[in-house]
């Protein structure tokens, strides 16, 4: 059958695209396109949970495969009592003033009545008022809504910490913000900061605001809310795919990535890793309110491994990734300050304490550029940048300089730590390897650590060591398939389960390569002369590569598995 070459030559990116393949032009950005892309690439890899026939550790509640491998992963946290979710007057009054007359004299009010069986906090306004009301958004309410929930729960958790030995940072404090549903959430230039989104509501660790300015690299989960009717087709889901790869984009570091959206009075949980994703079974957050804390509570109160984060490596990213010379600018008449805590505000009827509700603005309010952020004990604000601070990259020093200013993280390898001093390359991709490299230093001298996952984690290892000696080719140091903890292989497959694996696109194993010397890029070339030198180098070390044939069937052998060796003479 003839096929057209062109099949719609008016069509701005091609509907094969794959991302990562290539960059994103700039006019195929858009919300559209982008939620196109995403839902395409991830087309069959999402797995829909059905309620298991098991009883989960969320109070024996069925939440489906994906939530009891979290919550496996989790502190032994015991959720609050329902009756014991209590907060003070002030932190509810201004949602539901009808509870604070029926309890007049109460310093204490619960937040879910047993009688009823509902939450005195409405899930839905009934109303959309304008934003500059005093109740402001849905996606406010909500976030106001799960931090009176932490809030309420807090002394138990740290109670229970205490009880159990558990040193201060096993007991995670982080809080909902629901500032960036009506503007765009800055991020890196060439990053997810181009892509220009507003996540509805997004979960943040509370340690990092006072150095941390808010932007892509900042969410630990995310969330949408919506009052449509549930299915798997709906705008939200394709949005929710879009903003878990801008997550993966501004943070390569993470194993995955979760979100939550709410539908009306139902909550499920996203799940977004290399291979794929998955959705758990709906939660009824009126109905099934010990199922919903306790997500809930292991999403804002467990370790970082469970809401996606890598134990083995520790980034702390204080400046951004890919510092670009076109600098990207966002338009804001307010400063960015955060959404206060219940536990931090003063007066709930203030609105400065709100801003998303103030209307106030600023004098000397000016453009926020992302490749500066502000290291400061207030609350984060962009700052307009001097002349001298346009070019930094993300170690602090000149893009001109071979050796960076100081570490910025930590990454293990076996039981060796080395220090990151910069992140070299990030794939831009969604599934698939997710490759980061990282430069490091260790005792003194500098390695490149290659992060990545991979469904054969064995390959790349035995051609280096094949390889080794070769002219051109980097020094094999060490090769680890990465482990969580101690015997548990950090491997996708590990949150899918035995009939659910068919659906994955790839089983990936999460790998880490260190290698040295380090190179310098070929765009580092300061003469002619010294850039025909560099070629020249590579074409000797491919052709000294290509004529051993030693390499050349060993190789052979490698890539088809055969056990037997062909005599190299034949």
């Amino acid at each position: 059958m003839f096929l057209p070459v062109h099949p719609n030559k008016f069509r701005t990116v091609d509907a094969i695209h794959k991302l990562g393949s290539y960059p994103v032009p700039r006019e195929g950005r858009d919300v559209a396109t982008m939620d196109k892309i995403t839902t395409q690439e991830l087309a069959g890899a999402i797995v829909f949970e059905t309620a298991t026939n098991t009883p989960s550790r969320a109070r024996n509640k069925y939440l489906g495969f994906i939530l009891d491998q979290i919550f496996s992963d989790a502190a032994a946290i015991d959720t609050t009592p329902l009756d014991k979710l209590v907060v003070p007057p002030r932190t509810i009054s201004k949602f539901n003033p009808s509870v604070i007359e029926m309890h007049p004299n109460s310093l204490e009010i619960p937040l879910y009545d047993m009688s009823a069986e509902k939450w005195n906090w409405p899930i839905l306004k009934a109303t959309s008022p304008p934003r500059d009301s005093k109740g402001g958004s849905q996606e406010h309410h909500l976030a106001a809504f799960f931090n009176a929930i932490a809030l309420a729960m807090r002394p138990a958790v740290r109670a229970q910490a205490s009880n159990l030995d558990l040193q201060k940072p096993t007991i995670a404090e982080r809080y909902w913000l629901g500032t960036y549903s009506t503007r765009r959430m800055p991020g890196n230039a060439d990053g997810a900061g181009a892509y220009c989104r507003k996540p509805d509501i997004i979960l943040i660790e509370k340690a990092d605001t006072p150095t941390d300015s808010i932007s892509w690299m900042s969410p630990k989960v995310i969330a949408e809310c919506t009052n449509q009717a549930w299915k798997p087709s709906m705008p939200l889901m394709k949005t929710l795919h879009t903003k878990a790869y801008l997550v993966f984009l501004d943070q390569p570091w993470r194993c995955f990535v979760l979100a939550l959206s709410i539908v009306k009075e139902k909550m499920r949980v996203h799940f977004y890793d290399r291979s794929g994703g998955s959705v758990s079974p709906p939660i009824n957050i009126q109905h099934d309110p010990r199922a919903f804390v306790a997500v809930l509570a292991t999403i804002m109160f467990s370790s970082p491994l469970c809401i996606g984060f890598d134990p083995t490596i520790t980034v702390r990213p204080v400046q951004p990734l890919r510092v670009s010379r076109r600098k990207v600018i966002y338009e804001s008449t307010r400063t960015n300050v955060p959404d206060a805590i219940p536990e931090e505000s003063g007066d709930d009827h203030d609105p400065s304490s709100h801003p998303e509700s103030s209307t106030s603005t600023p004098p000397d309010s000016l453009p926020n550029y992302v490749d500066v952020i502000s290291s400061q004990s207030t609350s984060p604000t962009f700052l307009l940048p001097s002349e001298a601070s346009l070019n930094i990259s993300l170690t602090g020093s000149a893009p001109d300089s071979d050796t960076p200013a100081g570490p910025i993280g930590e990454i293990r390898v076996r039981s060796v730590i080395y220090e990151i001093l910069e992140v070299l390359f990030s794939s831009a991709g969604f599934l698939g390897r997710g490759t980061v490299i990282y430069l490091a230093r260790r005792e003194g001298r500098l390695y490149i650590i290659k992060d990545h996952w991979v469904e054969n984690p064995s390959q790349e290892a035995s051609m280096m060591k094949l390889m080794e000696g070769t002219r051109g080719v980097p020094r094999l140091i060490d090769h680890w398939v990465v482990e969580v903890s101690p015997g548990v292989v950090d491997i996708t497959s590990r949150y899918r389960s035995e009939r659910h694996q068919t659906f994955m696109k790839g089983m990936r194993t999460h790998v880490r390569t260190v290698m040295s010397p380090r190179g310098c890029p070929l765009s580092k070339f300061r003469t002619k002369y010294e850039l025909v030198k560099c070629i020249k180098d590579v074409l000797i070390g491919r052709w000294t590569s290509f004529s051993r044939e030693d390499i050349q069937v060993n190789i052979q052998i490698s890539s088809k598995g055969s056990s037997s060796k062909r005599d190299p003479s034949s």
